[in-house]
């Protein structure tokens, strides 16, 4: 059993991600977001700023790909319309990076730089920071609603309960599926993340006191159970 959980251990190291992503990535975040807080007119209007995604969530393989960044402004901002309002932001991002470095997506800004691209999300809470946000879907013409600092807390105290084990698990599972299923059938990041939740969640007392090989095991089955 040693020598298949030090190939575990082994194969984790390769797909997570080195040092230099890391830090890269935490350089990358806190200039922008150090640029946003600091902004003589958009520093006013923000009220908070966060991580978010497979590398806030420590789920990420390499290479990493982007860097979600949630920024939480004014609900003032949700009497434009969401394509305008990211419009804004872009801009605002251009006055620090070239203009052709930033680009809208359908729900965030993206800059693109060289080591890394940033995903830069805008946000409004109608209710208070606790509750759930909205934030811009330009394709459907609205402010959807979304609750990422509570995936963020979910999965950190199941992380916590596993001694680890669920965000190894995740890696896993992402780097199984890019080697063997091809990409037109491949499932989201995030469909994965949720699966290994639900999964984690279920066979918790088996998964949190055990290795990682009997880990992946139990995963497996409790995956294939009907």
């Amino acid at each position: 059993m040693s020598f298949i959980s030090d190939a575990f251990q082994i194969f984790l190291q390769k797909i997570s991600l080195p040092e230099a992503q890391l830090a890269a990535a935490q350089r990358s975040n806190n200039a922008l977001r150090s640029f946003l807080e600091n902004d003589e007119y958009f520093g006013g209007l923000l009220l908070d700023s966060f991580l978010n995604g497979s590398y806030a969530r420590r789920t990420a393989v390499q290479p990493i790909k982007d860097v979600d960044i949630i920024v939480v402004v004014d609900t003032d901002w949700m009497k434009d319309d969401p394509g305008r309002a990211m419009e804004s932001l872009r801009r605002k991002l251009a006055q620090r990076y070239d203009r052709y470095r930033t680009r809208r997506q359908r729900r965030a800004v993206k800059v693109m730089l060289s080591d890394i691209t940033l995903d830069v999300v805008l946000a409004v809470a109608p209710r208070g920071l606790k509750h759930p946000l909205r934030i811009p879907d330009r394709d459907a013409h609205q402010w959807i609603e979304t609750h990422p600092k509570r995936q963020l807390e979910l999965v950190g105290a199941l992380g916590t309960r596993t001694n680890g084990n669920y965000s190894r698990l995740v890696r896993l599972a992402k780097a199984w599926a890019k080697g063997r299923v091809a990409a037109a059938d491949r499932p989201s990041s995030f469909v994965l993340e949720c699966s290994v939740y639900h999964v984690t969640a279920e066979h918790l007392s088996r998964i949190s006191t055990r290795g990682i090989p009997a880990a992946v095991a139990t995963c497996w089955l409790g995956s294939r159970r009907p």
